[in-house]
Formats: C-alpha cells, structure tokens, sequence
C-alpha cells in the first residue's frame, strides 16, 4: 500500500497581514488606482524615496 503524504493542514498567511502590519486590499486598491505613491526604500546609510 502506498503511503500518503501529508501536506500542510492549513495556508498560512503573509507575515505581516498576521502582525497587522499590512492591508493587502487596500494596498492593492492604491497600486491599481494609477495614483501616485510614494515608495520608501532604507538602507545603512540612506533613505531613498521613489515617488511612482
């Protein structure tokens, strides 16, 4: 008899939707609206912000 594998139980979901972090709906929302956002990007040493 063959054995079955066993996958997960149950999807987990994105990190930060499960600390409250980030709204996916809303953020699909913003990006599919065509208006422009600003994108923030960190590093060490600089902040670059990318207006699109």
């Amino acid at each position: 008899m063959p054995r079955k594998r066993f996958g997960p139980r149950y999807r987990v979901s994105f990190r930060r939707r499960r600390e409250g972090r980030t709204d996916y709906y809303a953020r699909y929302r913003l990006v599919i609206s065509g208006k422009i956002r600003a994108v923030v990007r960190k590093s060490r040493r600089n902040v670059i912000i990318h207006f699109t």
